[in-house]
């Protein structure tokens, strides 16, 4: 069996990083995907759609330093799926769990690669 998605978007906001208390480092990010189609009449449409992406350790600390609202990126990860409990009510939520990260479009800020776009993997 395959859980894999490939994203590229747009960052909705700068990233969200925290550092647990077991050492480890996350960073949550929020990417917009958009589509444009024709339907039946001919007409266009437009679709966008928000993602939660999330990125830990090495990855995670590489992304609060060199990403911004606004910058394009490619996502490649897997598909979590969680509930929870709020207000007395069963919440489901899902997410991006990041493996890959490639820094697409317009550097705002310095990256680690003078030439080409940054790319980090994780080490799993």
């Amino acid at each position: 069996m395959v859980n894999q998605v490939v994203l590229v978007g747009n960052l909705g906001k700068d990233p969200d990083i925290r550092k647990l208390a077991n050492g480890k480092t996350v960073c949550s990010l929020r990417l917009a995907t958009h589509r444009k189609w024709k339907d039946q009449e001919g007409k266009l449409q437009e679709d966008t759609q928000w993602h939660t992406v999330t990125a830990w350790g090495g990855l995670a600390e590489t992304c609060e330093k060199y990403l911004e609202k606004g910058r394009q990126i490619f996502v490649s990860g897997w598909i979590k799926n969680s509930t929870y409990e709020k207000d007395g009510q069963t919440k489901f939520s899902s997410e991006v769990v990041a493996e890959e990260i490639k820094f697409l479009g317009k550097r705002e800020k310095e990256e680690p690669k003078a030439n080409g776009d940054a790319e980090y993997k994780t080490p799993f």
